[in-house]
């Protein structure tokens, strides 16, 4: 089931990928890490398996992303990537 919440970032839904919403926002970034969701190699999880893994509600989790401001460029998240915080210990 895709659920989408209205807002700037309407685009996110529980089909988007972690990869997808994080290349558009920090905030989102450290909205999905505050939930113990792997925004590294837990990229290609779409919110809807990221937040069941993560035991969130899904249309919580929406909601906080929708309320997540946008980066002006898409080149301020590439610089993050990798992540320290992995929790893989490949990076």
């Amino acid at each position: 089931m895709d659920s989408t919440v209205g807002s700037e970032n309407s685009w996110i839904t529980t089909d988007s990928t972690v990869d997808e919403v994080t290349a558009n926002s920090l905030a989102a970034r450290s909205i999905l890490s505050g939930f113990n969701i792997d925004v590294c190699c837990g990229g290609p999880a779409t919110i809807a398996d990221a937040s069941a893994k993560a035991r969130v509600d899904p249309v919580v989790l929406l909601a906080l992303l929708a309320a997540a401001p946008r980066d002006e460029s898409p080149k301020a998240t590439a610089s993050l990537r990798p992540v320290t915080s992995c929790k893989c210990g490949s990076h």
